[in-house]
């Protein structure tokens, strides 16, 4: 990339933070049903870490309340878990556990093991031991949509659509759609659900914002599940060659829209 910045031939662009990797917790039963706990792992989490080491830079820090910063509604003033490992101890008040973590390890997901690895590191400093188990993406997306996991890495896009996706993520029912692909076992949360509702009919654009802010809130203080961070990968393009790519509004990859392969006036 360096080596392309200051030539006229080629174009950077980067892809807007609508491809997350999330960690998702059972709270089905066992310790992971304590929100505090939740909380303490989401404290000794260092992203900015992963980011550099992992991503090389190319991706931006996860939201507590979900919606990617690229989301046109995307609250800037929930409660967020800055990397505090003094924190994270003082939630688990001397205590210990031991869980897995469930990862796929595929092309497309060829990062999520590495990531799995150095949260592994990071929870051991809190005293939470961490077994990482990786599988083929087929059977972890079946772990996690059956509920046979303690912890799980999974990686999805979507999060620059509209924010009728936290009423699909979070949800009770056992279905799944393309953006949360997953249901949220032990989840429960009646004043949500009731918010994910009521946006859904709601005609008025601020009152809408109103009800998703609220809903963004209760979902960075629960702590049922983070994205530890949204991808920004840089793309090299070289103009002589193709420079018709458009970004949907909504997606992260250019490559995926139809309109960058139409002719234009």
């Amino acid at each position: 990339v360096e080596r392309c910045e200051n030539n006229a031939d080629y174009k950077l662009e980067q892809d807007p933070p609508y491809f997350a990797t999330r960690l998702m917790f059972n709270m089905t039963e066992g310790p992971l049903a304590d929100k505090t706990l939740r909380q303490a792992i989401l404290y000794a989490i260092n992203e900015e870490e992963i980011i550099e080491k992992v991503l090389r830079g190319a991706a931006i820090k996860g939201n507590a309340g979900y919606l990617s910063p690229g989301n046109l509604y995307y609250n800037d003033q929930v409660k967020q878990y800055e990397h505090n490992v003094e924190k994270a101890k003082e939630l688990l008040n001397g205590k210990t556990y031991k869980f897995t973590l469930k990862t796929a390890n595929t092309a497309t997901a060829k990062l999520d093991v590495k990531v799995a690895e150095l949260l592994k590191l990071q929870l051991e400093q809190v005293g939470i031991e961490i077994e990482v188990i990786a599988s083929d993406l087929a059977t972890n997306d079946e772990y996690v949509s059956t509920g046979n996991y303690e912890l799980a890495l999974q990686s999805t896009g979507g999060y620059g659509g509209d924010p009728d996706m936290l009423r699909e993520v979070f949800s009770v029912k056992q279905e799944a759609s393309s953006v949360s692909g997953s249901v949220l076992h032990g989840f429960s949360h009646e004043k949500l659900q009731q918010l994910g509702t009521q946006q859904l009919v709601e005609l008025d654009e601020e009152k809408r914002r109103v009800m998703i802010n609220d809903m963004q809130e209760i979902i960075a203080e629960e702590a049922w599940i983070y994205p530890l961070y949204y991808k920004t990968n840089p793309n090299v393009i070289r103009k002589s060659k193709y420079d018709g790519f458009i970004y949907m509004y909504d997606h992260h990859w250019a490559y995926h829209a139809k309109l960058s392969y139409l002719e234009k006036e």
